[in-house]
């Protein structure tokens, strides 16, 4: 079973240590002047989904998985000028990278200050194994929303009436439970303090221009038992306080970052950019189907969909949007999204909203460049952290590239779609058996420390939220069966 997982950060996980760029890695492997530490190693095995021919734990899984690691050093090794210096390839590395700095901003601006004591956790220990069941109202503006709740409080309304006055038989529901992306206005209300079946709570405001009103009809809890669901909730707990506490003083560092920039549109662009824009956002499901098929199996996609924009070149030089005394035009905002994809702050709405999550998602852009302007200012792109993730995705990406450029020469290309393991096996193997002796001189192996690793054999995916890319790692190269380490040598202790 495939499992998918969503994690709110990137970097934090490594970097144990209380020095913001210096994490401790131990190195398994090393190929001329790239290296696989143990901690790209596992989150490459377990992070993503793994094909049919490594997908346990056994020691020879573990060699195949290394052996791919390798591999895919050695393809990027081969790759060309022209490959390096593709624009779409370097647009993507640009945007990994200054996603991985605004994350270290994240850790030092917020995260490295918080201080979590057992009192603020022993609530959401009690509480954090609840799945509510819940009613709820959304008004698009604070002022509509105050007027409900006065109501609400002076017992003029009941929470039923409002649905019974707009002739709404069937009053909206869901369920919540606690995850590592809660919302803080709903993370506070239901998981840090006493409710009661009845109550309404609100307003609380987890988007822009939507303020929530909601009931509570009830819940299930999951208590924790045995002595490791006690500590796994209590670190959990831990945590989440720590998280929310965190992404508080991050709202705050943002809104100070965008103090006095105010975001102006020209309608003449905007609307045919949104037209656009939903028509790319809203596929069949069959597309997005084959999109997903090609993220799990074939590594994250090198280009993002530039030629839609030829639908509108007739207004590549109008400008779309202003913003702190600089002008915008749509052919500026074209170069943007080839290195920041749109995040939309709602996963799902109809056709007349779009609109309006169009212009926030272009905000939340505009304000992730001066974000990353930040970034650069501290000089973060020379975080360890961040040269190694950028080493991690610019080198996927060139073995892709090489890949596919060599299958292409060999018309294997459409046979490798069709069957990627029957082409591994009929050309690949040997390709790649090929520059392990063309290179084997360069390359190092920790034996001892790779014995030691251990791995999962669960299928996993793990994504992060409301970034502009979602996917922790690369995508499983899938370059070699081998399941032999038979080149190189052994790497000398330093």
């Amino acid at each position: 079973m495939r499992r998918i997982f969503f994690f709110l950060t990137l970097l934090l996980a490594s970097s144990c240590s209380k020095k913001t760029d210096q994490p401790v890695e131990k190195i398994i492997a090393r190929i001329g002047d790239r290296d696989i530490s143990v901690y790209e190693f596992i989150r490459r095995a377990e992070y993503t989904i793994r094909p049919v021919y490594c997908r346990g734990n056994s020691y020879i899984d573990k060699k195949i998985v290394l052996n791919s690691l390798i591999a895919e050093k050695l393809y990027a090794l081969e790759a060309d000028t022209i490959m390096i210096h593709n624009e779409a390839f370097q647009d993507y590395i640009k945007g990994r990278r200054e996603q991985a700095m605004r994350q270290v901003l994240f850790h030092t601006q917020a995260f490295q200050k918080i201080k979590v004591d057992s009192q603020e956790i022993k609530p959401v220990f009690r509480m954090a194994g609840r799945e509510y069941d819940i009613s709820f109202i959304s008004f698009p503006d604070a002022e509509t929303a105050e007027r409900f709740g006065n109501d609400i409080r002076k017992n003029e309304i009941q929470f039923e009436d409002f649905f019974r006055y707009q002739g709404i038989t069937d009053i909206p529901k869901r369920k919540i439970k606690l995850k590592p992306e809660t919302h803080p206005d709903i993370f506070h209300a239901l998981f840090t303090q006493p409710v009661s079946k009845g109550d309404v709570i609100g307003p609380l405001n987890p988007e822009a221009n939507n303020y929530l009103f909601i009931r509570i009809d009830g819940w299930v809890d999951r208590p924790a038992v045995t002595d490791g669901q006690i500590r796994q909730r209590w670190a959990d707990a831990s945590e989440y306080v720590h998280n929310q506490k965190a992404l508080i003083i991050w709202q705050a560092y943002k809104t100070q970052v965008m103090r006095g920039k105010n975001i102006e549109f020209n309608e003449k662009a905007f609307y045919p950019l949104s037209e656009l824009f939903y028509q790319l956002y809203f596929k069949s499901p069959r597309v997005q189907q084959q999109e997903l098929k090609q993220q799990l199996w074939e590594d994250q996609k090198t280009t993002v969909p530039q030629l839609f924009f030829d639908n509108v070149k007739n207004i590549l030089d109008e400008p779309f949007y202003m913003v702190d005394g600089r002008t915008y035009t749509v052919r500026d905002f074209k170069k943007l999204y080839a290195s920041h994809p749109l995040v939309f702050r709602k996963p799902a709405m109809s056709q007349s909203e779009f609109p309006e999550q169009f212009k926030l998602a272009v905000v939340d852009l505009v304000m992730d460049l001066y974000l990353s302007q930040n970034a650069y200012e501290m000089g973060l792109e020379n975080s360890v952290l961040v040269k190694r993730n950028v080493s991690m995705w610019r080198d996927a990406m060139l073995a892709i590239m090489k890949k596919h450029q060599i299958l292409e020469k060999k018309n294997l290309w459409q046979d490798f779609e069709r069957d990627y393991l029957k082409t591994i096996n009929s050309y690949l193997n040997a390709y790649t058996d090929s520059l392990q002796y063309k290179y084997q001189h360069m390359i190092e192996i920790d034996t001892d420390t790779f014995e030691e690793i251990n791995i999962t054999r669960i299928d996993m995916m793990v994504h992060q939220p409301n970034v502009p890319y979602p996917a922790i790692v690369p995508g499983f190269p899938l370059i070699t069966t081998d399941n032999k380490l038979d080149y190189g040598r052994k790497m000398q202790k330093e």
